[in-house]
């Protein structure tokens, strides 16, 4: 499988950063140049290619420092790119995700992805880039997915009303098997089998678009629950 992950550099006077990211990546190629609004400051895109289990695993994500020991995260803007299978998934930070999408979609797109029938997303933390690998290496719809969440918080509500949880995230198991872990302050304290969930979902989402035509590309709770209310009302 050909992967690459693009990386943002942070600006030049973020210098400690710029150097911490320039000694961790080694880079093959230059993808492209972006120039702010104000064309004050030139931050370069540049590409690597690596094993995707250095990013589902979140490793990639994490430097230690030379002369101290200490790990920490790096958290920078990442497109990750699956070549053969026309994905790409944008990680960017929240205030940046209306630009994000112009970049895809807008008049100055950096290439045309309807032709290419593309499937882009874009996420805003790195365990949603993660998940969202996953439910596509799965050969699933993270639309369809973000129905199941609802459908098993409100079944895993209706057997136990009194537990805490405070996200549901897709994975797979160790022997293949699609699920749902639940997580609470971080910890994974349970999973939900999901199989016939995503079944049943599936059947109730005939009118969504081709996955790769579709330009909703900002799919998560918040997607899912405005969709709900747009049935709704018709």
């Amino acid at each position: 499988m050909s992967i690459g992950l693009y990386i943002v550099l942070a600006p030049l006077y973020l210098k400690s950063v710029r150097k911490l990211q320039e000694k961790r990546f080694v880079f093959v190629k230059i993808l492209a140049i972006i120039i702010p609004e104000n064309g004050a400051k030139v931050s370069k895109i540049k590409c690597f290619q690596f094993a995707q289990q250095t990013l589902l695993n979140q490793s990639i994500f994490l430097y230690t420092c030379p002369n101290c020991g200490e790990t920490f995260r790096l958290n920078y803007p990442t497109l990750y790119h699956q070549m053969e299978d026309l994905i790409m998934i944008y990680l960017v930070p929240e205030s940046e995700v209306e630009k994000t999408y112009e970049m895809f979609y807008g008049k100055n797109a950096l290439a045309d992805f309807r032709t290419e029938k593309y499937l882009n997303r874009i996420v805003t933390s790195a365990n949603q880039l993660v998940e969202k690998i996953q439910i596509f290496d799965a050969g699933k719809d993270d639309r369809i997915m973000e129905l199941v969440k609802l459908l098993a918080a409100d079944s895993i509500l209706k057997n136990d009303p009194d537990i805490d949880f405070d996200e549901l995230r897709f994975a797979v198991d160790d022997d293949g098997t699609n699920i749902l872990i639940i997580i609470n302050k971080g910890e994974i304290t349970g999973a939900v089998d999901i199989d016939n969930m995503y079944e049943f979902a599936s059947s109730h989402c005939t009118d969504f678009k081709d996955i790769r035509d579709d330009e909703d590309i900002v799919i998560n709770r918040e997607w899912i629950l405005n969709k709900l209310a747009e049935a709704e009302n018709e």
